[in-house]
């Protein structure tokens, strides 16, 4: 597969000289950044952090190296999408899926500190009164980084947008025109009932759970230990997520507006957001619940959240992997369809 180095690829390049810093170098340090605080929270939490709660220590174990590894994977787009040895070419599909998996990555973040952020009523000092538990820091580290990994995530996807995205045709010039449309309708509605799925899913979960917080004999209890409104927001925020992947696919897959850059993010996103849905399946698992879970907490919402988020992970992670296998189809179809006008507001949220 071969990438045309055309005028507009020059044009792009003399434009990245001029802005200074490459997103390449800030994505380098932030996923070193991220590990390092990620490794010294583990093993801070393995060698005895979690005395006081142990399903949630036992949990921050699990997420911590999750997160790591999610952390690591940004580093194959990231090669393959500013890559040194081509004098600093790059690639469109692979810094729109290096943007958008940096996005997903954010979210993990961002979930895994409304987790643990403790909202209860009670103390929670954890670590015995002596300082902040692991489970404190970890959710504000979280938060921060969070942050950091949206504004890179919108760093990358502002410099993908000049970059040129027209397919040189390369191997793939035997596909046919028929056979790329019929690729792209295909993928277009598994797209759109696998995130609406999402969506309905996730809806009725929240609703479940909104309904658990106010109506039961444990419904006071559950408000009082906060984890209750921790999963309330988490379930809010998921749905948030399906009903952008939603529109993001109609204007990648359906409108064909976001060209070679929209493939690459949809095809990453869907990667990254496959891993999102397993690391909240295994916060919310009821077998890493833990002895100091309260009985019955574990079924209802919690169980299942889990179970649809695992269920929903195979299914993201089996249609990133069909994207990857015909997206020379998508980019040859799509080349000529390459968008250049717009911020990022207009492709995720109007026409």
């Amino acid at each position: 597969m071969a990438w045309g180095r055309t005028a507009d690829a020059a044009e792009a390049e003399t434009a990245r000289a001029r802005r200074g810093v490459d997103p390449a170098a800030g994505t380098v340090v932030a996923v070193v950044s991220a590990t390092f605080v990620l490794v010294v929270l583990f093993f801070w939490t393995a060698v005895g952090g979690r005395e006081e709660e142990e399903g949630n220590g036992l949990k921050l174990e699990l997420d911590l190296p999750l997160l790591a590894i999610a952390c690591g994977t940004l580093l194959v787009p990231w090669k393959r999408g500013w890559n040194p040895d081509d004098g600093g070419a790059h690639d469109a599909f692979h810094v729109g899926s290096l943007a958008a998996s940096t996005f997903v990555v954010g979210n993990m973040f961002f979930v895994s500190f409304w987790y643990f952020v403790d909202l209860g009523n009670g103390d929670g000092d954890g670590g015995g009164g002596e300082g902040p538990s692991p489970q404190k820091v970890a959710s504000a580290a979280s938060i921060l980084l969070a942050l950091a990994f949206f504004a890179l995530s919108f760093w990358n996807y502002q410099e993908g947008r000049v970059l040129p995205g027209r397919y040189s045709g390369g191997d793939d010039d035997e596909t046919h025109v028929e056979a790329r449309s019929a690729h792209l309708e295909m993928f277009g509605q598994l797209w759109t009932i696998l995130s609406s799925a999402t969506v309905v899913l996730f809806s009725i979960i929240l609703i479940v759970a909104c309904v658990a917080s106010v109506i039961g004999e444990d419904a006071e209890r559950r408000r009082e230990e906060g984890g209750i409104v921790n999963l309330i927001v988490v379930l809010a925020w998921m749905v948030g997520l399906g009903v952008g992947a939603t529109i993001l696919g109609g204007k990648v897959l359906g409108e064909r507006e976001l060209g070679v850059l929209g493939v690459g993010m949809l095809s990453g996103g869907a990667r990254h957001f496959a891993l999102l849905l397993f690391i909240v399946s295994v916060l919310y698992s009821t077998v890493t619940s833990g002895e100091g879970q309260p009985e019955g907490e574990g079924v209802g919402p919690n169980a299942a959240t889990s179970f649809a988020c695992f269920f929903l992970s195979l299914l993201y992670f089996t249609f990133s992997h069909g994207m990857l296998r015909y997206k020379r189809s998508f980019i040859g179809a799509l080349s000529e369809n390459v968008g250049g006008g717009g911020g990022f507001g207009k492709y995720l949220f109007w026409k």
